[in-house]
């Protein structure tokens, strides 16, 4: 069997042998690309300091004290409350490591505060309780300031891997 392709014509033996060239091309531009990719992290000296005005610290200290006081601490938020500006997909990669959404990947701020927080915002099947945490890390759109994803944990993700922290009350 032959056809007419981008190549030109093949029979079906070429055409295996073209997409098996192909794929091994694609594997090796990955085996060179992706260990800088996943190594890369940004550094102090090359990224600059993320910078708020007082409407954005506004909006990311009312998320954060509505998700501390909706998690059973509402003084969580009075402590320091530290952020950090990435991407959506970056986000997820640190504070809810395996979670994956196939969709738009918009820029985001991670909030980060320590409390004693009982989970109680967390969708647990019924019988079952909330685990509690002391450390909750909150995604939010930085567009409509949404809750994204959140994370009730024990040890803190480590945010500083996104890129500089600044503390929101400082």
């Amino acid at each position: 069997m032959t056809g007419k392709g981008v190549f030109g014509t093949r029979g079906t033996k070429g055409w295996v042998q073209t997409w098996r060239f192909a794929g091994v091309a694609m594997v090796g531009a990955l085996a060179v690309v992706l260990p800088m990719v996943l190594t890369s992290s940004p550094s102090e000296s090359s990224v600059s300091p993320l910078v708020l005005t007082s409407d954005q610290t506004s909006s990311l200290l009312n998320v954060a004290q509505m998700m501390a006081s909706g998690n059973g601490d509402p003084v969580a938020a009075t402590a320091p409350v530290l952020v950090v500006g990435c991407t959506r997909f970056q986000a997820l990669g640190v504070v809810t490591p395996g979670d994956y959404v196939n969709g738009p990947n918009p820029d985001s701020y991670v909030i980060q505060l320590r409390g004693s927080f009982s989970g109680a915002l967390e969708k647990v099947p019924a019988g079952l309780q909330a685990v509690p945490g002391t450390v909750l890390t909150v995604i939010v759109d930085a567009a409509t300031y949404q809750v994204e994803d959140w994370n009730l944990n024990t040890t803190a993700p480590d945010i500083g891997t996104l890129g500089p922290s600044t503390t929101l009350n400082s």
